[in-house]
């Protein structure tokens, strides 16, 4: 099966236009597919909607490519430019990232050909935004220096043919669909699983014998948090259960916890990620939660926070009396 990527593009959308087009036809001659989120306070919608489209596309997208020029880009939300935040999430989600910068040399004729002014094509309104910006782009990436346009569609070309080869992509028809790819995640789930189970049993194995289900854990007790679990259910879609590695379509809260308690303690972000992710946090996240069995960890990266929810120490502690056997009717 040929791999099919989505690529997205990062840029200013005006002095850099034409850098822009020229890397979107060097995916499409790739057999890829390109995307690109364009905004304008005329004919965009909202901020926090064009955050949600841009969120989407970049977290659907295989690779991030950055075409780095001498502008900080517009200012339209969260006291930034799009282009550091598309930067910023596209490393907050993992995403392979190739930036390509475009020399001084094609700069400086833009403007000597009267295409454009000064200010279009250098940052004049927040320089010292766009140094710290600069600086941290080629401080944490590779950074391929362009001298010419022809160069630039070749260097986009070997990046493909490198991330296609050597970064195991997920790519289009997504390899999550595939039957193997599922096996191998359900495999690794099943491994960490067993690590955690490991880890929680020596924790628990050093404390005194479990207590009553009418000992409380944070406000609530055993009894009352064990009931919230079990009494809820969800069904999945055939589909979804065998991408997410499931045997069955059918489980309580408690199952889908014990199942994925692994996932949660790594934490998942709040921006929206992959379906099984999205899964977890309408049906389980939302019920465990307010019950204290989930912390919310903020991180920010540059300028722009990001919260994860992940398994808190009651979390943990559940899990682990769980797998100790203190509540003989649940079966592991």
């Amino acid at each position: 099966m040929e791999k099919k990527m989505q690529v997205y593009i990062s840029s200013g959308f005006d002095a850099l236009t034409e850098e822009h087009e020229l890397v979107k036809q060097a995916i499409l001659d790739a057999n890829h597919f390109p995307s690109d989120l364009y905004y304008s306070e005329d004919t965009s919608p909202s901020v926090n909607i064009h955050m949600g489209l841009m969120t989407r596309l970049i977290t659907d997208s295989d690779v991030f490519i950055l075409i780095l020029g001498e502008k900080f880009g517009p200012s339209f939300f969260m006291n930034t430019s799009q282009v550091n935040y598309e930067y910023l999430l596209a490393r907050e989600l993992n995403k392979p990232i190739f930036v390509f910068r475009i020399s001084n040399d094609i700069l400086r004729t833009k403007v000597d050909s009267g295409a454009f002014s000064l200010e279009e094509v250098y940052e004049s309104h927040h320089r010292a935004r766009f140094r710290g910006f600069k600086h941290r782009i080629t401080s944490q990436n590779a950074v391929l220096n362009i001298n010419h346009l022809e160069q630039l569609k070749t260097y986009v070309m070997r990046s493909l043919s490198e991330a296609e080869v050597h970064l195991g992509l997920n790519g289009w028809i997504r390899a999550e669909k595939h039957p193997a790819y599922q096996e191998v995640e359900k495999l690794q789930r099943e491994l960490e699983k067993v690590k955690s189970k490991q880890q929680i049993l020596i924790r628990e194995t050093s404390r005194p014998a479990p207590e009553s289900r009418q000992t409380k854990l944070g406000d609530f007790t055993y009894e009352e948090i064990l009931y919230a679990l079990t009494s809820r259910s969800i069904n999945i879609d055939e589909d979804d259960a065998r991408e997410f590695g499931l045997d069955k379509t059918h489980l309580t809260l408690l199952e889908l916890l014990i199942e994925y308690h692994a996932l949660l303690a790594d934490g998942i972000p709040e921006v929206k990620t992959k379906p099984l992710d999205e899964m977890l946090k309408v049906h389980l996240v939302k019920v465990i939660q307010p019950l204290g069995l989930i912390e919310v960890t903020q991180q920010t990266i540059g300028e722009i926070p990001f919260v994860t929810k992940k398994l808190s120490a009651n979390g943990f502690t559940l899990i682990g009396k769980i797998y100790s056997g203190a509540f003989k009717e649940i079966n592991i």
